[in-house]
C-alpha cells in the first residue's frame, strides 16, 4: 500500500470533532460523578498503535516542542538543580536560595517548586514518598547536568504515569524562554513490551485551534521519528480520560512494514576490535561483541606458545602429584 501522511484537514476535522464528543460526555456525566473523587487535571493526549514492535534494546523517545502549554494554569512544575556542594552531609539549603533567587532574578514564574538533588535522595527514598510527590506536580524539569541520574532517584512511578523529566539548560542567557520552551516540550517513550504508545497533546482548557496545533506537531514528530516510520503506525487516536476518537487507521499488513528499526539503531551495532598484543610481540588479539577472543601468532610462534603452555601444564601437574604423595606419607606417619 502506498504510504500517506495525515493532511492537516484530517487533523482539523478530527480535533474538532472529539471537542464536541468530550464536552457532550462532560455535560452528561456532570451531575453523576463527584469532584470528591476525581483524580485530578485531566490530560488529552495521542494514543499511537504500532504494527510492528522494536527490540527491546532498541529504545527511542519522541520529542515534540509544541507550540502551546500543554499544562492547565494551575498546574505545578518542580525543578531539580544541581548541588553546589558534593556530597549527602553538606545543606542543601544555600542550594536552594540560589536557585530561588536566580528564578526570581530572571523572571520566572511558571515554577513552583525548586529542589536540589541532595532534598531529592535524602527525603524521597520510599516509594509512598516519590508516590506523593508524582501526585503533586504535573511536569519535572531538571537540570541537564544531573538529567542521567534522575531515573534512579525518582523512581518508575513517574516513568508510569507519563511524567518523564525534561531536561533544562539553566545557563542559558534568557533563562525564562528556555523554562518555557522546555515545559512546552513533551516525550513519547516508545514502548518495546506492546504496540500502544502516548504523547500529551493538551488539557480541555485549550481553544480548538490551540488543540490543533499541538495535536499537528506531535503527529509530524512521530511522522519522521517513529520506528519503521509512519508505515508502521496502525492508528491514532485522540483521548481524554474514558473518551477516545480515532484520527487515522490502516490495515498495512506486517510484510509490508519490512524491518523495523530506531534512528539510534546504528548505535547498537558492535563490531570485532583487533589490535596488537602487548605480551607476545608480533601477535594480535581480536575480541568480537559475543565475548569470544582469538589470538593470531606470527608464523612459528603458535607451535612455540603451545609447547610453552604443554611444558606448564605438565610442570603443574607433577607439583600436584607430589604434594598428593607427601600428603599421603603424613597420613600413614600419622596412623602409625
Amino acid at each position: 500500500q502506498e504510504v500517506k501522511l495525515m493532511d492537516k484537514s484530517k487533523i482539523v476535522e478530527g480535533v474538532s470533532a472529539f471537542r464536541q464528543l468530550l464536552s457532550h460526555r462532560q455535560k452528561s456525566t456532570e451531575d453523576q460523578k463527584s469532584t470528591l473523587f476525581d483524580d485530578g487535571p485531566r490530560r488529552i493526549h495521542l494514543q499511537v498503535s504500532g504494527i510492528k514492535v522494536v527490540s527491546d534494546n532498541d529504545k527511542c523517545q519522541i520529542k515534540a516542542r509544541l507550540p502551546n502549554s500543554s499544562l492547565a494554569e494551575d498546574s505545578d512544575v518542580l525543578l531539580i538543580v544541581k548541588d553546589m556542594e558534593r556530597g549527602i552531609k553538606p545543606d542543601h539549603e544555600n542550594t536552594l536560595i540560589h536557585y530561588q533567587n536566580l528564578l526570581k532574578e530572571k523572571g520566572v514564574t511558571s515554577i513552583s517548586e525548586v529542589m536540589p538533588m541532595r532534598q531529592l535522595r535524602v527525603e524521597y527514598k520510599e516509594f509512598e514518598a516519590k508516590l506523593q510527590l508524582c501526585n503533586r506536580f504535573d511536569k519535572v524539569l531538571v537540570d541537564e547536568r544531573i538529567i542521567r541520574l534522575i531515573p534512579t532517584f525518582l523512581g518508575n512511578i513517574f516513568y508510569k504515569k507519563n511524567k518523564f523529566p525534561i531536561s533544562v539548560c539553566l545557563t542559558k542567557k534568557n533563562l525564562k524562554d528556555e523554562i518555557d520552551r522546555c515545559i512546552r516540550t513533551e516525550l513519547m517513550q516508545v514502548s518495546t513490551a506492546g504496540s500502544c504508545s502516548t504523547v500529551i497533546v493538551g488539557h480541555p482548557g485549550l481553544k480548538e485551534e490551540q488543540l490543533t496545533d499541538n495535536a499537528e506537531v506531535a503527529i509530524r514528530a512521530i511522522e519522521a521519528r517513529y520506528p519503521g516510520g509512519w508505515k508502521n503506525v496502525r492508528s491514532v487516536h485522540i483521548a481524554c480520560a474514558s473518551v477516545s476518537l480515532p484520527l487515522y487507521f490502516t490495515d498495512r499488513s506486517r510484510a509490508e512494514v519490512g524491518k523495523v528499526e530506531t534512528h539510534n539503531a546504528h548505535r547498537l551495532t558492535k563490531e570485532a576490535v583487533t589490535d596488537e598484543l602487548s605480551t607476545i610481540p608480533g601477535a594480535t588479539v581480536t575480541v568480537f561483541p559475543s565475548g569470544i577472543v582469538n589470538v593470531h601468532y606470527p608464523k612459528g610462534e603458535k607451535s612455540e606458545e603451545k609447547k610453552r603452555k604443554r611444558g606448564l601444564k605438565k610442570k603443574e601437574s607433577t607439583e600436584e602429584d607430589t604434594e598428593d604423595i607427601t600428603k599421603e606419607e603424613e597420613e600413614e606417619e600419622e596412623e602409625e
